[in-house]
């Protein structure tokens, strides 16, 4: 999916700048747009992503931690 994503956005920029530097104002600053909001949206997706997936051990019940197994914790060895 990054790649996909990555080219994606490569592609806009690329045909932007090629839009632009032929005099195609308009269209080359909808597709430079389009490129730039599309790597912002990669690196605020995949830094979401990576702070999610970070393990926080006060998501794990005490039982767990000491090896108590309680009725509403069962103790995984």
């Amino acid at each position: 999916m990054f790649f996909l994503l990555l080219g994606l956005n490569v592609s806009f920029l690329l045909s932007g700048i090629i839009a632009l530097c032929s005099g195609e104002f308009k269209y080359g600053a909808i597709l430079l747009g389009m490129g730039i909001l599309g790597f912002g949206f990669m690196v605020w997706y995949y830094q979401r992503k990576k702070k999610n997936s970070k393990h926080s051990w006060n998501d794990v019940p005490d039982c767990l931690l000491e090896c108590a197994p309680t009725p509403d914790c069962e103790c995984i060895r």
